[in-house]
């Protein structure tokens, strides 16, 4: 005996097929035929009816004699939310969830319905998305003060630097113009606007413009403010050094002595610790 719909090979006692699950109603259907004709000729079902059943039941399943089958539109829909989970994570949630109830629908339709490849990728992207972005989110957060206190660090000592380029300048301005001693601002240590590299009657071209301007212009992360003593001619002069935002922690202190001081708290004074 063979089943009606799918056309699997059925033992003759069987009641559904074990297949596709279909109730074996081909032969029962002859058997009963004979029964019902031989004990009431007048409801008897013509023979050709009966034979007819197994080829419409053959025809509706497909010219192979095969069940048609549809895909899954849950195993769609996962598999393109976990395409859309790589942008957005809430769709790669419902990915899970839509692959989860696909596969299950999947297996209850023995072999009627499509699609677990479509799931299974559903799945995948929607689970690697959801695990991944939180890890990465929290390795970020986890890492993100440390990443902080070292560009600090690298601003501090690139603020040390600055101050002994600027002191540097200034001894050296100083030797130039005796007359006038410290410059009387960071820009006479620069080049007029304008002007060729040579030096002109207070201008001393010693410094490139960056520093010229780090009173006014932050450099990796501190603004310095640069006083000049009495003058003429100036003998003394303070050059501080403070972060702007979280670009560093410490202040710095610096003068005609050459010596760096520093201050965690505080702007720094000539009293502060000295960098060792």
């Amino acid at each position: 005996m063979f089943c009606a719909k799918c056309g699997q090979p059925m033992p003759e006692q069987a009641r559904f097929c074990g297949a596709c699950g279909e109730p074996a109603i081909a032969e029962a259907g002859a058997e009963n035929f004979q029964a019902t004709a031989g004990a009431n000729p007048a409801q008897a079902v013509p023979a050709a009816a009966v034979a007819a059943a197994p080829v419409a039941a053959t025809l509706a399943s497909g010219p192979s004699g095969m069940p048609t089958s549809k895909s899954s539109g849950k195993a769609l829909a996962s598999m393109i939310c976990g395409i859309a989970g790589f942008f957005l994570i809430l769709p790669a949630i419902v990915a899970i969830i839509l692959g989860h109830l696909s596969l299950g629908e999947i297996k209850r339709s023995l072999g009627r319905m499509t699609g677990k490849g479509m799931a299974i990728a559903g799945l995948v992207m929607g689970y690697f998305v959801a695990v991944l972005v939180p890890l990465t989110v929290a390795a970020v957060f986890l890492a993100m003060p440390a990443l902080i206190k070292v560009r600090q660090q690298a601003n501090a000592k690139a603020a040390i630097a600055s101050l002994r380029y600027i002191s540097t300048a200034e001894s050296a301005y100083a030797r130039q113009y005796p007359s006038l001693g410290y410059s009387a601002n960071l820009a006479d240590l620069g080049g007029a606007t304008g002007a060729t590299s040579a030096p002109t009657a207070t201008r001393a071209q010693l410094v490139i413009d960056s520093a010229a301007t780090a009173d006014v212009t932050p450099i990796s992360g501190y603004i310095f403010s640069y006083t000049p003593g009495p003058c003429c001619p100036v003998r003394t002069f303070k050059l501080t050094a403070r972060p702007t935002g979280n670009a560093g922690m410490r202040y710095f202190y610096t003068d005609q002595t050459g010596a760096i001081r520093f201050n965690d708290d505080a702007a720094a004074t000539a009293e502060s610790p000295l960098i060792e």
